[in-house]
This record gives structure tokens, sequence and C-alpha cells, in this order.
């Protein structure tokens, strides 16, 4: 699960960032808001080493409800 967090973190910036994957159709709060999260989430990573499966499904969860709006707006011509 850990892995899995850490993955999805990493391809989410990685799609913001990547300027040829049409990251230029993002607002930049939005590609902001997309970073400070997977930051904040990485952040939350390091410091909760213990985490259960389902605090880390947690964690993921919230993430996808703040990227996946904005990411579906990415995708919209």
């Amino acid at each position: 699960a850990r892995l899995t967090l850490k993955k999805y973190i990493a391809k989410v910036s990685l799609a913001v960032t990547d300027t040829e994957k049409g990251s230029g159709k993002l607002l930049k709060e939005d590609k902001n808001t997309i970073l400070s999260a997977c930051r904040a989430k990485n952040e939350w990573l390091e410091t909760h080493a213990e985490a259960s499966i389902n605090e880390l499904f947690e964690q993921r969860q919230q993430l996808e409800e703040i990227v996946t709006p904005i990411l579906a707006k990415m995708s919209t011509p």
C-alpha cells in the first residue's frame, strides 16, 4: 500500500510537470494545488512509517479527491 501511494504521487507529479503531456492546459493554481498536495502526502509518508494499510489507502483517497477533478479538466479539449 505504501509503494502504491508513492507511485501514485510520482505519477501525478509527473503528469502535471511534463509539459508534453498537456499540462500547459492546466491553470497555474491547479498545478500548484496538485503539487502541494503531492508534497504533503510525501511528507505524511515520511512521518508515518508505521502507518496501517487503511491509513495509507485513506491518504490516497484524499489525494485522488483533489487530483481527479483537476486532471479531468486537463484532459477535456
